[in-house]
């Protein structure tokens, strides 16, 4: 986590050509699913991801990262593939922040 946004900064900057896509909806999949297991394995009052967030707002960082994306690559990219990754950022949303 406390790499996430030295990731996310460079995946956003690799190449054209480069399916950016994919993996940043991989990392949001994962993400979700890790805090989904954990809010149900644990008992605590506040949930996994409201503690990772305290140092780190993971819904700010994926939105500000996910806009990049679209703005840089968005016109070199089919529009299906720019819904997946819109979609995929809503469902991340979705699945963590219920």
């Amino acid at each position: 986590m406390q790499t996430l946004e030295q990731l996310l900064d460079t995946t956003s900057t690799l190449n054209v050509d480069v399916d950016i896509k994919n993996i940043f909806i991989s990392l949001m999949e994962k993400l979700s699913k890790f805090a989904a297991q954990s809010n149900s394995s644990t008992a605590e009052d506040g949930s996994v991801l409201q503690t990772m967030n305290k140092d780190l707002d993971i819904f700010r960082l994926f939105k500000k990262y996910t806009d990049k994306i679209i703005d840089e690559q968005g016109k070199n990219m089919e529009v299906s593939k720019l819904l997946e990754l819109e979609v995929a950022f809503m469902n991340f949303c979705i699945k963590t922040y219920p």
